[in-house]
């Protein structure tokens, strides 16, 4: 894994760590913008994304909803409160339709009680989380608003980059309100980011996508080494 995807707050995983769990189970359909569960809820199961993408949400006690991480193929919803048997503290929601096996909390608990190798995936997960969280709450106080965002488009260009002529094009559809969520800056400042990114030629739309066409300047503006 890069070091800038370990702290990327897209989160993916190899299915396969999961098959102890998700062996013999039919995946479940989730349609866009339907919640896995909602925030302040008993946890009776954790989710094993399967296909899709959902944005995990937590609402803070001023009623402000703040995105914390996307939950990409392979990701884990819900093993923290699983594990701990506190309710949920999270609110996801599928981005667009997604599959996910639905495992119960009990039968995750005996999994790990027998799989050595299913525990250490797991506590993978979740310190994958706490550095991506760690690094947002650090970036937040310590770097200026268009670091941040040079730093979301780089973990994007890593997870998803395509090479092309011009450049290197990031394989999914962002938008300026995706990456305002991630950050927690506003839309207007990240509009006016990209705009600056554009007139430089750093960043460019191509087929609808953004395409990276200077990485060693965006990195520089990121505070990463090329």
């Amino acid at each position: 894994m890069k070091s800038s995807q370990r702290f990327s707050p897209w989160i993916q995983a190899d299915l396969s760590r999961w098959d102890a769990l998700s062996a013999g189970r039919q995946p479940e359909k989730i349609r866009k913008d339907t919640s896995l569960y909602y925030q302040r809820q008993e946890p009776q199961y954790l989710y094993i994304v399967r296909s899709g993408r959902f944005r995990v949400t937590c609402y803070l006690a001023s009623g402000k909803e703040r995105q914390l991480y996307i939950a990409e193929v392979g990701c884990l919803i819900g093993e923290q409160e699983a594990v701990s048997g506190m309710p949920y503290q999270t609110f996801p929601q599928a981005i667009i339709n997604s599959e996910v096996y639905r495992i119960p909390r009990l039968e995750f608990l005996a999994a790990m009680e027998n799989d050595p190798l299913l525990t250490q995936n797991v506590m993978r997960m979740m310190c994958q989380k706490y550095d991506v969280l760690f690094s947002q709450l650090i970036g937040y106080s310590t770097t200026q608003a268009k670091a941040q965002i040079c730093r979301v488009i780089v973990n994007l260009t890593d997870q998803y980059g395509i090479q092309k002529p011009q450049g290197i094009q990031i394989g999914i559809r962002v938008t300026h309100s995706d990456i305002a969520a991630i950050t927690g800056i506003s839309r207007v400042t990240v509009a006016n980011t990209f705009s600056q990114l554009s007139q430089e030629n750093i960043l460019t739309r191509q087929d609808g996508r953004f395409l990276v066409r200077d990485l060693p300047r965006l990195l520089a503006y990121a505070g990463e080494e090329n």
